[in-house]
């Protein structure tokens, strides 16, 4: 039996801490978040819709909530927002995210209580009436239109929920959802987009007087503009 000799112990051994170097590395880069998906570079603040402006049309059981902090200082940005639809209200019960563009009209991003999700662009007068109503926006990687579709990753009711949005600079023209993290939709959106205005709803099938939703903090990630 032949032993290696001492030369190619001392390459073993330097082949072994270079792996294990590596190994240990990669296990570092994850937990700092090297698995993360992309998002804006700085987290600018963070919130509750309290205090916020409260919106309500009782033709449609729609309440909607005003943020009090611009999204037009910053050239790109992510978005989370976490609710959770009480565990004894009804499964249609829908909550989101809405911004009004530069052209006056709404993109709605909503989820229910049977875990399915739509974006859609809403006109101002149809925003007073039904999100069903709105024209689905298009999904550019899947080639399809955003309407409502069950999502394994969307939680059901009495579970939170995290809605994420991510706009970059390097793809201005494109939204990206994210549930958990994990990728659902880019939605396609025109180059001069500026999003105006912005804050998040509540539709509910029938009159509440309850909390519909239990919202935590709310986070913005951005850069600046100069």
């Amino acid at each position: 039996m032949s032993f290696p000799e001492s030369w190619q112990w001392k390459v073993l051994l330097l082949l072994f801490g270079v792996g294990s170097v590596s190994v240990i590395g990669f296990a570092i880069a994850l937990a700092n978040g090297m698995a993360d998906p992309p998002r804006a570079s700085y987290l600018i603040w963070e919130d509750t819709p309290i205090s916020w402006q409260k919106v309500t049309n009782p033709k449609t059981n729609l309440e909607w909530y005003v943020s009090p902090h611009p999204l037009t200082t910053v050239n790109e940005f992510t978005l989370e927002v976490e609710g959770t639809i009480q565990a004894d209200i009804p499964t249609l019960t829908a909550w989101g995210i809405w911004f009004q563009v530069a052209d006056e009209r709404w993109l709605v991003v909503g989820i229910n209580g049977h875990q399915y999700v739509t974006v859609r662009y809403c006109e101002s007068l149809t925003w007073d009436y039904r999100l069903l109503s709105c024209m689905p926006a298009f999904e550019p990687t899947q080639q399809i239109e955003t309407v409502w579709k069950y999502f394994h990753l969307i939680k059901p009711v009495g579970q939170p929920n995290r809605i994420q949005l991510t706009r970059l600079a390097l793809r201005s023209t494109t939204l990206t959802l994210r549930f958990g993290g994990e990728w659902m939709w880019d939605v396609a959106l025109e180059s001069d987009f500026r999003f105006e205005k912005w804050g998040i709803w509540v539709a509910q099938p029938q009159d509440s007087s309850q909390a519909l939703v239990l919202w935590t903090t709310i986070r913005l990630w951005g850069n600046i503009e100069n």
